[in-house]
């Protein structure tokens, strides 16, 4: 009987030892199992981090082409005539030569489909639809052309560089291009 015992009190350390083995082992298993997890979630994590840095870099990219659009929306968008025009304007030969720069770049001296089949002097847009206007004839056109640089000589007197920028933010090339045919209408 005293084997006996003795025997099971051996098993039962021994199942006792198997078990804490084993305990030992899945606890080994589990943390090991544990970081790898860890480090996928963490892979994932930086791959979901630099997702959202692509994200907020398109967002300001996006934000910064909406507000370019803005700009060129509300600087070159044609406004709802105003009949009253300074007739000095026209008598001005500073204006005139700014009129007739503004037609020349704007409509390839005459020879865009803009002038020729919708008599738009100027890439002048409708404020409602943003789309080109249409005119009945060149002299509307040449006539809406005229109120919409008088807003701008009221505001920037003859700056051609100011004039340029809020008319078409057409950079350096459009400006010097713009000078030069300027100068020519001013000599005429």
């Amino acid at each position: 009987m005293k084997n006996n015992k003795k025997a099971i009190e051996l098993a039962k350390i021994g199942v006792a030892a198997l078990v804490l083995i084993a305990l030992m082992s899945l606890s080994t298993h589990l943390h090991y199992i544990n970081k790898i997890e860890q480090q996928a979630i963490q892979v994932r994590l930086n791959n979901l981090k630099q997702d959202m840095k692509k994200v907020e870099f398109e967002q300001v990219m996006i934000t910064n082409r909406l507000n370019e659009i803005d700009e060129v929306a509300t600087s070159s968008t044609y406004q709802e005539p105003r009949e009253t025009v300074d007739v000095t304007d026209y008598e001005n030969n500073e204006f005139e030569a700014l009129v007739e720069s503004t037609w020349r770049i704007e409509t390839g001296n005459g020879t865009s489909s803009l002038w020729t089949k919708q008599n738009n002097a100027g890439g002048i847009k409708d404020a409602h639809t943003g789309k080109y206007k249409v005119y009945e004839t060149k002299e509307q056109g040449k006539h809406d052309l005229r109120i919409l640089l008088s807003e701008y000589v009221k505001a920037y007197g003859y700056d051609l560089k100011s004039i340029r920028n809020r008319y078409c933010q057409c950079g350096p090339s459009d400006l010097k291009e713009f000078t030069q045919i300027y100068k020519e209408e001013l000599n005429r």
